[in-house]
């Protein structure tokens, strides 16, 4: 009995049954296709299993698609991040190239001080200079006049200077002779020498105050014009940023606007429209 039940299980299953083709809950899953492509023996004449129009490779044509689209999508993130990357790198020679700028325009504005600072030092010890030697010359005057007045008053005590006589002035062998030491006063020829030398003293204090002056101005002058160098250096470089800036804006905006044609003209590209082409094929043949 035992092995009568062994040999049921083993050999008289479902599946070994004649009518299991029929009986079987997987048969449209498990069954043969009635036809396999488009050489399969099976499909002959008669067999209505070639038609026209069938789109037996649909499912590798949509992988097909898949995997253009996925490329397509691949190459537009690759795109994207190459235009990423082409913006950062412009940003950073802009970044760059001001920084540049800046550093070359902080050194023209340290030689510009450095070299005012420069003038001004010059002119400094130059008028300390000037101011020096007329106190020198002031007080070698003032040492000069005070030994001729004390001269003066020594020979004035020790001479016949006060009297009135004026033939002590002259050399008693030689009336063309002026004794210096018999002094009766001046003759009007002796001021007007004297007057004439203070006067062109006076001219020559005229002209080195006016050589003075015009030193200064000359100095005055040079420095306005290193001012305005440098005033005009800076508005070159302002100019030239602004235009850089321009540049770089418009070149922004043209990459923009070729983005925008590159992506409408894939658009419109990519696009299957149905035509009247498309329904006009619709009851022309009796297939």
């Amino acid at each position: 009995y035992m092995g009568q039940n062994e040999f049921n299980l083993s050999l008289l299953t479902k599946e070994q049954a004649r009518e299991w083709d029929l009986n079987d809950p997987k048969r449209i899953t498990t069954d043969v296709p009635t036809r396999v492509g488009d050489n399969d023996p099976r499909c002959g004449m008669s067999s209505l299993q070639q038609f026209d129009g069938e789109d037996l490779v649909s499912t590798q044509r949509r992988m097909a698609q898949a995997e253009q689209r996925r490329l397509w999508a691949q190459q537009q993130v690759d795109e994207r991040d190459l235009r990423k990357w082409s913006e950062y790198e412009n940003e950073r020679v802009f970044q760059e190239r001001s920084e540049e700028m800046n550093v070359r325009a902080h050194q023209a504005a340290q030689d510009v001080a450095y070299r005012r600072k420069l003038n001004t030092v010059a002119t400094a010890e130059y008028n300390q200079q000037l101011d020096q030697q007329k106190k020198d010359r002031q007080v070698r005057d003032k040492h000069r006049e005070t030994e001729m007045n004390i001269k003066e008053i020594q020979n004035a005590l020790d001479s016949d200077l006060l009297t009135e006589s004026s033939a002590t002035t002259l050399n008693a062998t030689n009336p063309l002779r002026f004794k210096p030491d018999h002094m009766k006063g001046l003759t009007p020829s002796q001021r007007q020498e004297i007057q004439d030398v203070q006067a062109a003293q006076r001219e020559a204090n005229v002209v080195r105050k006016q050589q003075q002056q015009q030193e200064e101005r000359a100095w005055a002058l040079q420095s306005e014009k290193q001012r305005r160098a440098a005033v005009l250096l800076d508005r070159q470089r302002q100019r030239e940023q602004r235009d850089k800036m321009q540049m770089l804006s418009q070149e922004r905006y043209q990459q923009s606007e070729e983005a925008a044609q590159t992506a409408n003209s894939l658009s419109t590209l990519y696009t299957n429209e149905i035509t009247n082409a498309f329904h006009s094929r619709f009851g022309t043949t009796l297939r």
